[in-house]
């Protein structure tokens, strides 16, 4: 279809080159910056430029690119990976298989993160890759993490979600040795509409006995710098004790890791006398 210059194609072929940053299948936030992004100001008296490295608001437009020669066209490129998987990781051999595929990916991810993930059959939490999202180049938000991998954030929402859905942030408040920064760790849970099945390892670590107390579905956490969620670093085996030590305090105080009821990320602090601080 075409009018007044403008011309509305069904696919991305037209270009007769690989989509590259234009690709309908990548994911889109008001913050991104570059030579496809564009915003306007209607009411110059109402400026919402303040507001847009705020927005939590992300879309796409296909799921799966129908160019011929794009590489996260599925039909000619057996190395990309649907995402989220069906089902997400819930035990080691599973988890091995999504290591190998996130490792074979191509394009290749621009940068792989370590997280800690507390699968729904695993016996203990594992360490895990946790690469940037397709398309991005360098990590400025934690929302650019491809987290979906281990856990479905998405549900239903398959072309327009929120970023700070199914996430919570706890910072650490502890002394730690000089020349040392207390850690944070940001929680990562699946969308309420997967219906996961009850975390076992979760309920294991925490002493949780009553079936309406359990938490569904997988748990991925990513660590960063104390009061500040995008200074990411990899998590490490010194992580875990601390990881699940926030679990049982969730627990014991009556405080879902990350409560359904309310989507969007909340910030929280954990002391080591046991106190949760909001």
């Amino acid at each position: 279809m075409a009018k007044d210059e403008f011309r509305v194609e069904a696919t991305t072929e037209f270009l007769g080159k690989e989509c590259g940053q234009a690709c309908p299948t990548l994911w889109r936030n008001v913050s991104d910056s570059g030579r496809q992004m564009l915003v306007l100001e209607w009411d110059e008296r109402f400026s919402i430029k303040s507001a847009i490295p705020r927005s939590q608001a992300i879309w796409r437009l296909a799921v799966h690119c129908q160019n011929s020669f794009c590489a996260y066209n599925p039909k000619n490129n057996s190395r990309s990976v649907r995402l989220p998987p069906q089902p997400t990781p819930s035990m080691l051999s599973e988890r091995e298989v999504q290591e190998a595929r996130i490792a074979q990916h191509w394009p290749e991810y621009q940068a792989i993160l370590q997280g800690v993930l507390y699968a729904t059959k695993a016996d203990a939490a594992h360490l895990v890759s946790v690469p940037l999202r397709d398309g991005v180049e360098s990590l400025v938000d934690v929302s650019q993490l491809e987290v979906t991998h281990w856990v479905d954030q998405f549900g239903p929402d398959k072309f327009v979600s929120s970023a700070g859905r199914c996430r919570k942030t706890y910072n650490v408040i502890t002394d730690m040795p000089e020349g040392e920064t207390p850690p944070g760790y940001t929680f990562f849970r699946e969308h309420p509409l997967v219906y996961g099945p009850p975390n076992a390892l979760v309920r294991k670590i925490g002493g949780i006995t009553s079936n309406e107390d359990d938490v569904v579905g997988n748990v991925l956490v990513v660590k960063h710098t104390r009061g500040k969620k995008h200074d990411l670093m990899d998590c490490e085996e010194d992580d875990i004790p601390w990881i699940s030590g926030i679990i049982k305090q969730c627990v014991c105080n009556r405080i879902d890791i990350l409560d359904i009821r309310e989507m969007e990320e909340s910030r929280t602090g954990v002391g080591v006398n046991g106190i949760l601080r909001q």
